[in-house]
């Protein structure tokens, strides 16, 4: 979170995959990317970008797993690609991971 906010990002921080729903569905600003996990309780990080990109068309995601057989690349949610940034990861790659999105 303190490396993104100080390369100028704003944070929208949650706990869970279900506070993140709640965070989104009451925020007012626009949401450009998610940053998930891809394994989570109560939901994937892909279930959760498949729920936020309902109301947040315009939404963008960038995924990251310790898990490194491949299985993950190429998957699309509604037709759109996805970011993975694989585990672990320094907060360089994050920070270029992230501005590569925009």
């Amino acid at each position: 979170r303190k490396v993104l906010e100080q390369s100028g990002f704003n944070i929208l921080e949650a706990s869970c995959p279900s506070e993140a729903l709640r965070i989104a569905e009451s925020f007012q600003g626009e949401i450009h990317l998610l940053l998930s996990d891809v394994v989570m309780p109560e939901m994937s990080g892909f279930e959760l970008f498949e729920k936020l990109v309902v109301k947040r068309s315009g939404i963008r995601s960038l995924f990251m797993s310790g898990y490194t057989d491949g299985s993950f690349e190429g998957y699309a949610v509604q037709d759109r690609p996805m970011a993975f940034l694989r585990k672990p990861f320094t907060l360089h790659a994050l920070q270029s991971n992230v501005q590569k999105m925009f």
